[in-house]
């Protein structure tokens, strides 16, 4: 899923939705990697641990 398409669902500001995604993150609760197709666009997911 895209920062902005979380934006979309969740109806919150981008600034906030960069700071939960920061958040995430650090926590390692979340994974951000960057779009092959289009290195502009970035990705979130859980990360492998996670998903166990």
């Amino acid at each position: 899923m895209t920062p902005g398409r979380l934006n979309e669902i969740t109806v919150a500001s981008g600034a906030a939705t960069t700071k939960r995604l920061r958040e995430l993150t650090e926590r390692g609760l979340l994974e951000r990697t960057t779009d092959q197709r289009d290195r502009r666009s970035a990705r979130c997911g859980s990360p492998p641990r996670a998903r166990s």
